[in-house]
């Protein structure tokens, strides 16, 4: 993902670059310089976004849904020692 095309995307979710950097748990500043070119963008952020985009979620859906996931996931068992 080019950071044109992070930019592009994140616009696309009603995001700011400080406010892509909290919804994908990233320093604002990361995002800045993600958008800025100075780092490459994670293949995971990219995947997200794509789908994000793809799929018409906005992030507070998508946050939701996390919650929601993790709120009902079942907790690992203990190991044995």
């Amino acid at each position: 993902m080019t950071p044109q095309q992070y930019t592009r995307a994140i616009k696309t979710l009603g995001l700011s670059k400080n406010g892509a950097g909290r919804f994908l748990g990233i320093s604002p500043r990361h995002s800045h310089r993600l958008a800025a070119g100075v780092y490459v963008v994670p293949r995971n952020i990219e995947i997200l976004l794509n789908l994000m985009v793809e799929h018409k979620i906005s992030p507070a859906d998508a946050s939701g849904h996390i919650a929601a996931a993790v709120a009902t996931a079942k907790p690992k068992s203990p190991r044995k020692k």
